[in-house]
């Protein structure tokens, strides 16, 4: 998805100073899940220009959702108002730091049960449209690479570095173990994988795409059709001649001819086209009305295009998972908590009106008539009540951690959340804290009373002081608000 870039390191000019932990990474266990039993299943190949499975040529018409955004509860009535608007296919992405918060703990349980989700999307008569990465943009926290590999400044994401490929490479093969049995020829849902994510809006390393390839095939994904999806303009960096291409589709009338004429006698897939769109803090919500879209869905369809709209729910981003884009005006833009983009199906479950409007377009183009519209999940009304404790985040510290100068979270074995950097200045009077960059909201206290704030959004980066004349204790209380996602200056 459009997005934005990476997150890098904290750095406030002082000397000797403490870095205490306020936020430190959850823990996980690894467990092999027993091997799925292969059952024959639909062929997935390309005859003709045109997808083809179980020998019939098939117009994919698909959604993406998320299971991380979505409670594990409520999977089956979101898949079932896929179904109920007409969709033969869902998509997702897979969100490599969900899964191995620290390195070579894999979880696939509860609510990370992507199996799980994978059946369910089956039991639902929906195709599945895989985007495992390992980077996936998403508006996802450094999208979707766990931030413990940036522990070690060198490493170079996104590339063949051995210090991002060689972790790379293993989560790509767990994650076979856990859901390749699932490719339609041996009786799952999935029918297609995406290669990467968008490469050719970040670099021109075919080499380093070939690697993912490789890592995919490798890890059993190659049964069905693979794939790699990107803007129209970066089509040339980031596919190989070998593989299908899709395009991230803004006006399909102008879009999808330059993807005909960029690989021709392919099948035609808008891999991603935008009924909605996604809010940064201080922004208004964002409202697409659903005319425009519904007249680019009708087009796609009477051309035989093959479609996945980004998103059909959004849901939410849950705990510190939110990402962030960089732009020329706004050098910081954090995603919010909410990621309902305006799509058809609201943060909540409900049907919009671009639902219906999608739902009517999809059955006149197929000749279909959709399942019922399930019932909106039940809502708990939450009574007022008065927040009558808190706790003081000083109590909330971990045992000091000394060095010369203060690194960034990753470095401290930190990963989500906030930490502390504190010294003592033995002099008083005015006193200027300089940062070579806040990442990303910063509040400043002079001994325990808080003194001023920095805010990445708004290029701030240093704050004059009053310091008692016998000197005090500073501390500065740094929230990490998303890293960033999306962009060349991702790394």
């Amino acid at each position: 998805m459009p997005s934005a870039l990476q997150r890098s390191r904290s750095g406030a000019i002082v000397r000797r100073s403490h870095f205490l932990a306020l936020a430190g990474g959850e823990s996980v266990w690894f467990a092999l899940r027993p091997a799925i039993a292969a059952a024959a299943g639909p062929t997935v190949t390309i005859a003709g220009g045109a997808f083809v499975i179980g020998g019939k040529p098939v117009q994919l018409i698909s959604g993406e959702m998320h299971y991380a955004r979505v409670p594990r509860e409520h999977w089956r009535h979101r898949l079932r108002m896929a179904r109920a608007m007409g969709l033969n296919a869902t998509t997702t992405y897979v969100f490599w730091n969900v899964h191995e918060a620290r390195p070579n703990e894999y979880d696939f349980t509860g609510e990370r049960d992507l199996r799980a989700y994978l059946q369910t999307a089956h039991e639902e008569g929906l195709h599945v449209i895989l985007r495992p990465g390992p980077y996936v943009c998403a508006e996802w926290d450094f999208g979707g690479i766990p931030p413990w590999l940036l522990a070690d400044p060198q490493t170079q994401c996104r590339t063949n570095d051995p210090r991002f490929m060689e972790p790379a490479k293993r989560w790509l093969a767990r994650l076979g173990q856990e859901i390749a049995p699932l490719q339609s020829p041996l009786g799952g849902p999935i029918v297609a994988v995406q290669v990467e994510n968008e490469y050719g809006s970040f670099g021109a390393d075919r080499a380093y795409v070939r690697a993912v390839y490789d890592a995919l095939t490798h890890a059993g994904f190659d049964r069905v059709i693979r794939y790699t999806d990107d803007g129209i303009p970066e089509l040339p960096d980031g596919s190989l001649p070998e593989l299908p291409v899709a395009g991230s589709v803004g006006d399909p009338r102008s879009d999808i001819p330059a993807l005909k004429a960029y690989r021709p006698g392919n099948p035609v897939m808008a891999g991603e086209w935008y009924p909605g769109w996604f809010d940064h803090w201080g922004e208004n919500h964002h409202k697409v009305p659903p005319e425009g879209s519904v007249s680019d869905l009708e087009w796609m369809l009477a051309n035989g295009c093959s479609s996945s709209m980004y998103v059909f729910h959004g849901g939410t981003n849950f705990g510190f998972m939110n990402g962030a884009n960089y732009s020329d005006d706004m050098p910081y833009q954090p995603t919010t908590t909410s990621y309902d983009y305006d799509a058809p199906v609201s943060e909540g479950g409900a049907p919009t009106a671009k639902f219906h409007a999608f739902r009517a377009a999809i059955a006149k183009h197929t000749g279909i008539a959709p399942p019922p519209v399930p019932a909106v999940p039940h809502r708990v009304i939450v009574p007022a009540f008065e927040l009558a404790e808190h706790a003081d985040w000083r109590d909330l510290l971990h045992a000091p951690v000394t060095s010369e100068e203060p690194q960034h979270m990753e470095a401290y074995g930190g990963t989500y959340g906030s930490i502390v950097y504190r010294t003592r200045l033995n002099t008083g009077g005015k006193k200027t804290l300089s940062f070579a960059d806040v990442r990303d909201y910063a509040v400043v206290f002079v001994d325990g009373k808080q003194a001023a704030t920095l805010d990445r959004r708004l290029n701030q980066r240093s704050a004059v002081l009053d310091v008692p004349e016998n000197g005090a204790t500073i501390d500065i209380l740094v929230e990490n608000s998303g890293r960033l996602n999306y962009g060349k200056r991702f790394t």
